[in-house]
């Protein structure tokens, strides 16, 4: 028998592989030390342990979890009569962590929220940008249509854009994107009127108020897309906060509760009105982090948002301010 036969009749025997998978999930030793003791190369270990899986003789477990915080779920529909709520728990102390867990685990569901057919809109952000990037490719969904809600926040485009995500959401679902190409503010409201007079413009308009769905990233005054990219000053974050604005979604900020705050940044953005915003059937906030607690309070207790996705740390954070205004 040759030395490469006896390698591969090792690697065939059950004693063998059940030794070399002993060695090491229960003994700790590294596959290297493994190659060096059978005088085999590490890329045989490797494949022995992957037969010993296969043959049944490893069985991995791991302890029951459910990624999903089903009580804080039953809890913020019943706190705002929401129609859906996904809460997935937090990663603690890493907030683009969240982001991502928040994607991997809402994202399949979310895809079943959209349907053929429907017409959606979206707006930009970073909970809401991880979701979309992560809902699985469809095929059959050609009539869903994806409406961009909001202006460009900055002149390079980013992956949380609004541009962006619609094209990215229209790509997964393989929708017909319409996008809205200008910028989310403008100089002046007299610019701003001179943009809403365009054709591309008007037709946007008219349909934001036949949409279906919605979703909708929301931020703070001081913690934002907008902050991210300076194009809000600390200066106008003062302003806005002693106005009293606690949230910031599709580009306007509103108050406690749900009034959009008396700035000139309200004569000079680009977005779907919030009063149209209140009158689509379903409008889902998509956001993370217990920083948001008092942004998201005035998003869903004022019908701005009727379904949320977000983390266990943000949800709780809600709850609580709920419970501290009562």
């Amino acid at each position: 028998m040759t030395f490469s036969q006896g390698i591969f009749r090792m690697a065939e025997s059950r004693d063998h592989l059940t030794a070399v998978a002993r060695m090491y999930y229960l003994d700790g030793m590294a596959q290297a030390e493994i190659a060096d003791l059978y005088q085999i190369s590490r890329s045989t270990v490797s494949r022995m342990l992957s037969a010993a899986r296969d043959q049944g003789i490893v069985r991995i477990s791991v302890n029951a979890y459910d990624p999903r915080h089903a009580d804080l779920e039953g809890e913020m529909k019943a706190a705002f009569g929401l129609q859906r709520a996904i809460v997935v728990r937090s990663v603690p102390g890493q907030i683009a962590a969240t982001r991502r867990e928040i994607a991997h685990y809402a994202a399949p569901e979310v895809c079943n929220w959209l349907l053929p057919g429907k017409r959606v809109g979206i707006t930009g952000g970073r909970s809401l940008g991880e979701v979309v990037r992560t809902i699985p490719h469809q095929v059959g969904r050609e009539s869903i249509g994806i409406y961009q809600l909001m202006g460009a926040v900055a002149t390079t485009p980013g992956l949380n854009e609004p541009g962006e995500l619609t094209r990215a959401l229209g790509n997964r679902v393989n929708g017909r994107v319409y996008m809205l190409n200008v910028p989310a503010y403008v100089r002046n409201v007299g610019a701003r009127d001179s943009i809403a007079q365009h054709d591309q413009v008007r037709a946007m308009w008219r349909m934001f108020g036949k949409l279906h769905q919605a979703f909708i990233g929301v931020g703070c005054v001081d913690n934002s897309m907008f902050v991210d990219h300076g194009v809000l000053s600390k200066p106008i974050q003062r302003e806005l906060a002693k106005r009293g604005a606690v949230a910031e979604l599709c580009g306007r900020f509103v108050d406690a509760n749900g009034r959009e705050v008396d700035h000139p940044l309200r004569e000079r953005v680009l977005s779907i009105e919030l009063g149209v915003l209140r009158s689509i059937p379903e409008v889902v906030a998509v956001t993370s982090g217990s920083h948001r607690g008092a942004a998201l309070h005035a998003v869903l207790a004022n019908g701005l948002a009727t379904s949320v996705v977000v983390d266990s740390g943000c949800a709780e954070a809600v709850l609580a301010y709920r419970r501290s205004m009562t």
